[in-house]
């Protein structure tokens, strides 16, 4: 039985053998596991009561065998037993003595009003169309599919793996009544979902609605769309949604989704796992920063303005590490082996600014601690040569040995200035009829070197690209917007030392006229009575097959591939009837 804050020791012998370790928690808890020693290498697996593998690990970073971190407000552990199995890392050697350490620090965490992981009864909630209990499905490869132990509700035909039917497919499912919710409320839920991405037509919609007045009112809180990037083949969290607006009132949740169309379906779906509405227990929040590799925090401390400052250490072995906990991106890269980070975020955990230092040795960033004043102190080790400076200048330390020590201390003026927020030229703010092809454009705002675009239908719109200089105020999506459809953006104004985003703008693209240039018809089965008109040409296969009342195509030119077969009416024409 592991305890909290008590190293155990333990050897790997004779070759092919593996330790076994349990504890148990009371409450959903963050806890880290790490192994180490002299020499060898262990590989850890976290498991859970039913011993299904919960994390695997096999590079723990600079002094670490293995390293497994489960953090509050992100995937931290609910309360039950555990169990950690260690083997060595190619299961062919010894390992002479490796030490086991564990900690535990239970979530502050929100106080749940409801929560379902879907993994007992689950009669109180209603499905139609497709959606259905999945069990460990492969559908969400290559992640299992499910987040909490084995079950998630599914929008798909597990037997295939997609949700083409042969016809449009559009089902709900709804949660039971939930009572009397507080204004502090937030809805949060995990999702994998593996759509057509399609940024030309609202198709393939997987929408979030609350259902007011005993289901008489709904009202659409989360979207994604087909020009919306699928997550797989991760699972994500939707963040908290607000539901302050629902505040007093009997709610239901709604989780829909729509494929609009009967084309191109051959994709996995949508799968809810993890559905949560909670209100906050004094002030908590919880922030993830890194990359692909090992980056590790050490050392936290606040400043007399609540600012919380850590320092670590981060690799790059699979890419850059991000430091901007939010929508933001903001990229380290290290020197060598790993280096230090120092980072500075907000009282509400939103990103300051980040800085690395360090050479081509293994750096670590040990504590970290801030005076009155301002200035922030750091302690930590080094090997050979490593540069302490944080701007473009160097500050050269070399080591006596394999490893010194080093201390540092820097201004807030010495980690930089972030940029001012941009402002906004055009499309003016609620602007409407906005080309689909239309250019955005804002004000230069002082002290920035480049920019983050972010668009999107969502009120918290992701990230389509960049401009490289600060002269470099008009951005031109690659492809056309959607027609008749409100979109928002911001801009991310950024330097060296940060990112500053600009407030949310949105505007409404002007409605279709006619028909689309081009179509093609292909890997599907077109039913009923259907016509297909397009102003450019057509493109009929491979892999059609009609069985429709009457499909009619028309289009100047229209091109067969082959692969078609026809067992209802077909009538192919050259003159559509939109202009």
């Amino acid at each position: 039985m592991l305890s909290p804050g008590v190293t155990q020791n333990h050897n790997i012998c004779p070759a092919g053998d593996e330790d076994w370790a349990t504890f148990t928690l009371t409450q959903e808890s963050q806890i880290t596991l790490t192994t180490s020693g002299a020499s060898g290498d262990a590989t850890m697996f976290l498991r859970n009561a039913g011993l299904s593998q919960l994390e695997f690990n096999d590079d723990g970073g600079p002094g670490l065998f293995s390293f497994i971190d489960r953090t509050c407000g992100v995937d931290a552990l609910p309360p039950g037993t555990y169990f950690v199995q260690i083997d060595e890392s190619g299961n062919n050697d010894e390992i002479a003595s490796y030490a086991l350490d564990h900690s535990v620090t239970p979530c502050p965490g929100p106080v749940e009003t409801y929560f379902e992981d879907f993994e007992g009864d689950t009669s109180d909630w209603t499905a139609t169309g497709l959606w259905d209990a999945a069990s460990n499905s492969d559908c969400a490869s290559p992640e299992l599919g499910y987040v909490s132990r084995t079950t998630s509700f599914y929008y798909g035909q597990e037997i295939v793996c997609n949700y083409n039917t042969g016809a449009v497919t559009a089902g709900d499912l709804t949660s039971p009544i939930l009572s009397g919710i507080p204004s502090s409320s937030t809805l949060q839920f995990q999702h994998f979902r593996d759509v057509e991405e399609y940024v030309s037509s609202p198709v393939d919609l997987t929408e979030v609605y609350i259902l007011t007045d005993n289901g008489a009112t709904s009202t659409k809180v989360f979207e994604l769309t087909a020009a919306e990037p699928s997550t797989a083949p991760t699972w994500e969290s939707s963040g908290p949604i607000p539901l302050a607006a629902f505040a007093g009132q009997d709610i239901q949740i709604r989780f829909r989704f729509d494929s609009v169309d009967a084309f191109v379906n051959d994709f996995p779906g949508w799968f809810i796992d993890d559905v949560s509405v909670s209100s906050p227990e004094g002030d908590f929040w919880a922030r993830r920063m890194g990359g692909d590799d090992g980056d590790l925090g050490f050392a936290v401390t606040v400043d007399g303005d609540g600012n919380v400052y850590t320092t670590g250490s981060f690799l790059n072995y699979n890419g850059d590490s991000d430091f901007d906990p939010g929508d933001g991106v903001f990229n380290l890269t290290p020197a060598g082996s790993s280096d230090i980070f120092v980072s500075k975020l907000d009282t509400a955990g939103d990103f300051v600014w980040a800085r690395r230092m360090g050479g081509t040795g293994q750096d670590n960033g040990r504590g970290v601690a801030v005076d009155a004043s301002g200035g922030t102190h750091v302690v930590g080790s080094f090997e050979s040569v490593a540069d302490f400076d944080l701007g473009v200048g160097t500050t050269i330390l070399t080591s006596a040995g394999d490893k010194d020590v080093f201390v540092t201390k820097f201004s807030q003026g010495a980690a930089g200035v972030l940029p001012e927020a941009a402002t906004l030229l055009s499309p003016g703010d609620g602007a409407t009829n906005v080309p689909v092809n239309v250019t955005l454009d804002w004000n230069k705002p002082s002290g920035a070197e480049f920019y983050e675009v972010y668009l999107g239908t969502s009120p918290t719109p992701g990230h389509i690209g960049s401009t490289a200089s600060p002269d470099a105020t008009s951005f031109t999506p690659s492809v056309p917007l959607l027609h008749n459809q409100p979109y928002y953006w911001r801009i991310g104004a950024k330097n060296g030392y940060g990112e500053t985003l600009s407030s949310t703008w949105s505007f409404t693209t002007i409605p279709e006229a006619g028909c689309p240039p081009d179509i093609v018809l292909a890997n599907q089965t077109l039913s009923g009575t259907q016509t297909f008109e397009a102003t450019s040409s057509a493109t009929l296969g491979p892999n059609l097959t009609v069985n429709g009342d009457n499909i009619v195509v028309n289009a100047p030119t229209v091109s067969i591939l082959g692969g078609i077969s026809i067992g209802g009416t077909f009538s192919i024409g050259t003159t559509p009837s939109c202009p």
